[in-house]
């Protein structure tokens, strides 16, 4: 499926969406200087009116108040060739999605409120505006899910779905003959690539719906001159109680069998393989317990309305930044509601508050097994880079922190101190060894980066400066604390010498690199859930397989790929025990065997889709300068 979109993507890419990428034309300014030049140049980023996709003269679909990213191809030869870099660098398709644009306000409230930026709040009542227009019109209008996309009605159903890429996939049928026999030649029918297209066009997720909770709170909280924004957003988006009714019926239940949680579906112990493999372990270790996780989709196999709205693969996954993120949303709306509606929603609900608690585990876990650099392709199954992954983690250890100071060093429940302890002990600890693992050190600089143009020992640092910052944010936001009116930051008590002087090397090398003309502000913010052969369900060990439209099984010992298709279920249900499992990992499935080794997200010929978005780089740089300022300043 991924070689398919693909090559809709490329053709479509080098086609119509030709793109040069600006850099930031200033030189050797101090950190506030830099600052507002980023923000200003941030800005060129925003898209400041609707248009619709048009064929002639061409023109993406773009909504008024988004900020911009674009749906890049990593795509790469033996060589590591720089025709190759130049695709990654130029070429893209303009998306228009809710993700980049909650991110880039919550960093930018962030610098605000640390007195290093001054906002244009009639951009920002642009940007909330917009970002209401996200939300699941499947559900009540109060009820706060989200989607990825806008959403259009078809046949009666609400749906979201990537508009551009759609209009570029219908003009294909309108590309010369000799265009399609290219493609034909590489073996994609257009009516294949019609069906990839199709599969992206999904349901509400955790993800989205809990950055967006995220950022209704710090406008509920902060007030002043965000209240009205925050009214509004409010009257959109009141109804919790709804909101985790929905995350609890598709949390992924292990251990759930015949149906024995109230709270589920029949549903609710069916996992991806991928999941499963990764987290095997961590079932493992709680076997006598009662685990519930965040899941990526707030849908089932069940629900999935045809060609409208599925899941990818049809069944649910369990991402260990969504599940930060999903926690990060809940911190921050049990931190600004009322205690009565608090207590309602929270200690009232056992369920929720295991929901909680084991989603903390799993941070930890993730950490301290350090799966997430070893099989980060499983793990982080739609953020392709760590370094998010450690932000995230690190921005639920800050504000909880930040919430314990405001309420006079307590915080409102155990479960809150609970994920406050193990997070930050497990950032302090074994994620401060990682990150220093992966730094870059040199006598007066440090960076960071990731997979994007390394392979075949070229590395051509194109997400050297979105990983540093990515990576400095994670470890200012492990190591300090905010006053109670988010004013001041200061360091933790104890904060070793090594982070303080790693981190000035860190700001040292952002300062120098940010403006260069051969600095490269992509990176793989985000992708799907496939990255190459490899990183397919079907090849890991799976209890259930049939086809959706006639609940046909199949043997997968005793089948080649070409049994593969999309109407094709795989599913682990409920608890494999250890040893059964081992068995199942020496065979092979669909003929291949099980990857039980990550080799990296460069390959020739097994490349895919991935985010990128120059805004998001700008915002983090943004963020770091402003914090690490701030720092420096109550440290004097």
């Amino acid at each position: 499926m991924t070689q398919k979109l693909i090559t809709i993507l490329t053709f479509s890419a080098l086609i119509f969406s030709c793109f040069v990428q600006g850099k930031i034309e200033v030189q050797n300014e101090n950190l506030d200087e830099i600052i507002k030049n980023i923000y200003q140049n941030l800005q060129k980023n925003l898209f400041t009116s609707d248009q619709n996709f048009k064929l002639f003269p061409f023109q993406h679909e773009t909504q008024q108040g988004i900020y911009k990213s674009d749906i890049k191809l990593n795509l790469i030869d033996q060589t590591n060739s720089y025709f190759t870099h130049l695709f990654r660098q130029k070429f893209g398709v303009i998306d228009n999605n809710m993700f980049v644009t909650n991110f880039i306000l919550l960093g930018l409230i962030e610098a605000s409120e640390l007195g290093y930026l001054e906002l244009d709040m009639k951009i920002f009542e642009q940007n909330i505006e917009a970002l209401l227009k996200f939300q699941d019109k499947n559900y009540a209008p109060n009820v706060p899910i989200y989607n990825f996309w806008t959403q259009i009605q078809v046949d009666g159903v609400w749906q979201s779905s990537p508009r551009n890429l759609e209009g570029i996939m219908n003009v294909y049928n309108k590309l010369p003959n000799f265009i399609q026999k290219i493609v034909e030649f590489f073996g994609y029918k257009p009516s294949e690539m019609v069906q990839m297209v199709n599969a992206l066009r999904i349901p509400s997720d955790n993800d989205d719906s809990g950055c967006n909770l995220a950022l209704g709170a710090t406008l509920r909280e902060i007030q002043g001159k965000y209240s009205t924004l925050s009214n509004k957003w409010d009257q959109s988006n009141n109804d919790y109680k709804t909101f985790y009714q929905v995350v609890k019926k598709y949390a992924y239940r292990p251990f759930d069998t015949n149906h024995t949680s109230k709270y589920g579906t029949d549903l609710s112990n069916n996992i991806d393989p991928r999941t499963f493999y990764y987290l095997k372990g961590f079932l493992d270790q709680n076997q006598n317990t009662t685990i519930v996780l965040f899941t990526t989709w707030l849908i089932n196999q069940q629900n999935e309305i045809g060609y409208q709205m599925s899941q990818p693969f049809h069944t649910n996954n369990v991402d260990l930044t969504v599940n930060a993120n999903a926690i990060f949303g809940l911190n921050s709306v049990l931190s600004t509601i009322s205690k009565e509606e608090a207590d309602e929603l929270f200690l009232e609900d056992e369920d929720l508050r295991t929901l909680y608690r084991n989603s903390t585990k799993l941070l930890e876990y993730g950490i301290n097994s350090r799966i997430v650099l070893d099989r980060v392709d499983l793990a982080l199954t739609y953020y392709p880079s760590e370094y998010n992954f450690y932000f995230y983690v690190a921005r639920n250890v800050h504000f909880l922190r930040f919430v314990k100071e405001k309420n006079n060093g307590t915080l409102p429940y155990p479960d809150m101190e609970f994920c406050l302890q193990t997070l930050e002990n497990s950032m302090i600890g074994k994620g401060l060894d990682q990150l220093l693992e992966l730094a870059h050190e040199s006598d007066s600089e440090v960076y960071w980066e990731s997979f994007l143009g390394n392979y075949a020992n070229i590395t051509r640092h194109e997400d050297r400066l979105y990983s540093t910052v990515a990576a400095t944010n994670a470890l200012l936001d492990t190591f300090t604390s905010s006053s109670s009116n988010r004013k001041q930051r200061k360091w933790i008590l104890n904060t070793p010498v090594k982070v303080k002087l790693i981190l000035e090397k860190a700001i040292s090398f952002i300062s120098r690199v940010y403006s260069d003309p051969n600095t490269s502000y992509d990176n793989a913010f985000f992708s799907g859930s496939v990255k190459g052969l490899d990183s397919l369900p079907f090849f890991y060990p799976f209890n259930e397989v049939r086809y959706l439209s006639n609940n046909q099984t199949i043997d997968p010992q005793n089948q080649d790929f070409s049994a593969i298709n999309q109407d094709l279920l795989a599913v682990v249900k409920g608890y494999i025990p250890d040893e059964e499992y081992q068995k199942l990992l020496n065979l092979k499935w669909f003929t291949k065997e099980v990857p039980q080794n990550f080799t990296g997200f460069n390959a020739p010929k097994d490349g895919f889709p991935y985010w990128s978005s120059e805004a998001i780089t700008q915002v983090f740089i943004i963020q770091s300068l402003a914090k690490y300022q701030s720092v420096l300043k109550n440290e004097n």
